[in-house]
């Protein structure tokens, strides 16, 4: 199996998200440089009290993928960028499996740092699962892939996918 390339950024929310990565199999891992709100593909930046962000020095940004907002705090929390090629054996067509492997990997690490042990890290391999609150807010719903322990989201997975790549 092809070897990962690793690389580390830190920047803002907004750049890191905006930020094009080759179609090669990598891992990028990024540390936020500001507080910020996080916003889905499809949200208005009306939900946000923009001058109570401001006043905060929260930045309020939006991603490309789909979801409800998410909170991320300056070097507060974990955000990696797995990208694979479209000819990688981790590759599926199938958008609802393709994100398998990435909630196995997650539980296997959580399991691996004694987080919880591997059989109660539970990866979801079911449709999207909404709630009453979901569309507003990401961890309220639970995607294929994504990792639960005792029912609450440990882990949230959001996909974006070319014709040459998956990240």
């Amino acid at each position: 199996m092809k070897s990962w390339q690793i690389h580390h950024i830190r920047d803002s929310a907004e750049s890191v998200h905006s930020r094009e990565l080759p179609a090669e199999r990598s891992i990028w891992r990024a540390s936020i440089s500001e507080s910020a709100i996080v916003l889905g593909s499809k949200q208005s930046f009306d939900i946000v009290n923009q001058q109570a962000c401001d006043s905060d020095g929260v930045s309020v940004v939006r991603r490309r993928s789909g979801g409800g907002v998410v909170f991320l705090g300056a070097n507060d929390h974990l955000w990696v960028d797995l990208v694979i090629h479209r000819e990688d054996v981790l590759w599926s067509d199938d958008i609802g499996r393709s994100m398998w492997w990435v909630g196995d990997l997650w539980a296997a690490a959580l399991a691996e740092n004694d987080v919880a042990a591997r059989d109660q890290l539970i990866v979801h391999r079911g449709g999207l699962e909404r709630s009453e609150i979901s569309d507003l807010v990401c961890f309220a719903g639970l995607g294929p892939g994504e990792v639960t322990l005792h029912g609450k989201k440990m882990v949230g997975i959001s996909q974006r996918r070319t014709r040459e790549m998956a990240r």
